[in-house]
C-alpha cells in the first residue's frame, strides 16, 4: 500500500528538506526490534511513503497537506519529517509497519515563535477537554479492538481469576541479545557486595553510545524488575564519561536479569487495598560527593506499585 502526498512548487520548496531520518519509533526505541525502511521518495514534487505488507493507511479527505498561508514569509513554517515504526505482536513477530507526519516543533523558540505557553493541571475542565478530544477522534479516525491486552510498550500482561501479572520478558530478552549475552553465565546480585564507584575507575571508553543505549533500557527494565533499581541507579550516574569498570557493573547487572527475565509484578485481585511505604537511606553512602541515596518502595496491599 502506498500513500503519496502531491504538494505544489511552492509548498514543496517551502516544506521540502532531506530524506526523511529513519527514526524506529514515535518514542525512541533503544531495542528496535527491526529496521524500518525509509521509502520516501522526491520525484515530480511527490512525497510517497511504501508501508510494505501494512494494512490500508486511514486518511481522511480533510487531511490534506494545504498551502502556506498568506504573509507566511514572515513566520517562519514549522519543518516536517516522518517517523517510523514497526509494531510488533508479544512473540515479537512484526504486526505491522506505521507511518507518522510530525511537526518538528522543538525547533520554535519562546519569544519569536510562540509568546504563552500551556501548562496543564488536574482541572475538571481539562479532564472534559481530554474526554472531548477522545471521542472527537473515535469519530474522525476508523477505530478499531485489539481484544485483551497482552502486549502494550514491551510490558506484557497476563490475566487469571488471581490477578494480573506484569512482565518484559521480550524485552529483557532484546536487551540481553543486543549486549551479545545469551550465552554468558547468570549472576546472583545485581552488584557484587559493598561494590564502591568512583569517577576515575577504570580507563574512557572510546565510544560510550552503546553504554548509554543499554543503560537507557535498563531504566524501562525496572518498571517490572524494581530489584536492580539501584544498581541501575549507580550506573546511570556516569553518563557523562563512561569509563571500562561503569560497563563492567553494566554487563553484570544484564547476567543478573538473565536468570530472573521471566519474573515480573503480580497485582492480586485478593490483596487488601492498604498503602504501606517503606524508606531507608545510605547516609552519606556516595564516596565521590558523600551525598546520601534514599531508597522506597510502595505496597497496595501485596503488590508492589513503586
Amino acid at each position: 500500500m502506498t500513500t503519496s502526498w502531491n504538494w505544489s512548487q511552492d509548498t514543496f520548496n517551502e516544506l521540502h528538506d532531506a530524506s526523511p531520518h529513519p527514526s524506529l519509533g514515535f518514542i525512541e526505541d533503544v531495542l528496535p526490534v527491526g529496521k524500518a525502511s525509509n521509502n520516501a521518495e522526491s520525484s515530480s514534487l511527490t512525497s510517497s511513503v511504501s508501508l510494505v505488507g501494512s494494512n490500508p493507511v486511514n486518511i481522511e479527505p480533510e487531511n490534506e497537506i494545504l498551502n502556506p498561508p498568506s504573509g507566511h514569509h514572515t513566520q517562519p513554517l514549522v519543518g516536517r519529517k516522518l517517523v517510523y515504526k514497526i509494531k510488533t505482536r508479544s512473540n515479537g513477530s512484526v504486526e505491522r509497519y506505521k507511518a507518522c507526519l510530525v511537526a518538528k516543533g522543538f525547533t520554535q523558540e519562546y519569544g519569536i515563535d510562540y509568546e504563552e505557553t500551556f501548562a496543564p493541571v488536574a482541572h475538571p475542565t481539562l479532564l472534559r477537554s481530554i474526554h472531548d478530544l477522545k471521542q472527537f477522534l473515535s469519530h474522525k479516525f476508523e477505530m478499531k479492538d485489539l481484544g485483551v491486552l497482552s502486549y502494550f510498550l514491551g510490558l506484557g500482561v497476563t490475566s487469571s481469576d488471581d490477578g494480573y501479572l506484569l512482565s518484559q520478558t521480550k524485552y529483557a530478552s532484546d536487551l540481553i541479545f543486543k549486549a551479545r549475552l545469551t550465552d554468558s553465565k547468570t549472576a546472583s546480585t545485581p552488584l557484587e557486595p559493598n561494590v564502591q564507584l568512583t569517577s576515575m575507575d577504570g580507563s574512557p571508553l572510546a565510544n560510550p553510545t552503546r553504554y548509554k543505549q543499554v543503560v537507557g533500557s535498563l531504566i524501562y527494565l525496572t518498571t517490572t524488575q524494581p530489584d536492580i533499581a539501584y544498581a541501575v541507579h549507580v550506573v546511570s550516574q556516569f553518563m557523562a564519561t563512561v569509563r571500562s569498570t561503569y560497563y563492567a557493573t553494566v554487563l553484570r547487572i544484564i547476567w543478573y536479569i538473565k536468570g530472573i527475565m521471566f519474573h515480573g509484578l503480580h497485582f492480586s485481585t485478593h490483596s487488601s487495598l492498604e498503602l504501606c511505604a517503606y524508606s531507608d537511606a545510605d547516609w552519606a553512602g556516595d564516596s565521590n560527593d558523600r551525598k546520601s541515596t534514599t531508597r522506597y518502595c510502595l505496597f497496595l496491599g501485596d503488590s508492589l506499585i513503586s
